[in-house]
């Protein structure tokens, strides 16, 4: 059964080693003890860490600190869902702006971010490193997304 709800201490090495498994140049271990603090959501299959999303919010913007889905758990609609499901909880405190910044070279979360809503606003140069790299600033405000969003 597929869960989405907030991250536990214990889901830590679950969402380490996605990290390591899906990032080229992946966030020190330290940055997600630290970021546990901010809203932290986890996808598990029967108890399973399989996809996890870390949100800054302040007032009523949010900004998507990172993102991911396990290798075998790719291409099936999971970032889809943990955005929807991040959405109606943060709706809640009338959050109606997401920032994120990605790859210029993902183009596959660039397909998933534009599916959503998002629109390309800057380009921040060198932002990315291992490899050097620009980050697409993007950016969706709810009240111009397509539908509705539902929690799962």
């Amino acid at each position: 059964m597929i869960t989405f709800r907030e991250m536990r201490i214990a889901d830590l090495e679950s969402v380490i080693r996605i990290e390591y498994q899906v990032f080229e140049n992946p966030w020190p271990i330290e940055a997600f003890t630290e970021d546990i603090v901010h809203d932290a959501f986890v996808l598990t299959d029967h108890d399973v860490v399989f996809a996890y999303i870390f949100c800054m919010v302040v007032l009523d913007e949010c900004s998507i600190m990172n993102i991911a889905v396990a290798p075998d758990h790719q291409r099936r609609g999971f970032g889809e869902i943990l955005f929807k499901n991040i959405t109606s909880i943060l709706a809640l405190r009338e959050v109606n702006v997401y920032f994120l910044d990605v790859r210029q070279s993902n183009k596959a979360a660039q397909n998933l971010y534009n599916k959503l809503g998002f629109r390309a606003i800057a380009i921040r140069k060198g932002y990315y490193n291992h490899p050097d790299e620009d980050a697409i600033v993007m950016t969706l405000l709810i009240s111009e997304a397509a539908g509705s969003y539902e929690k799962l």
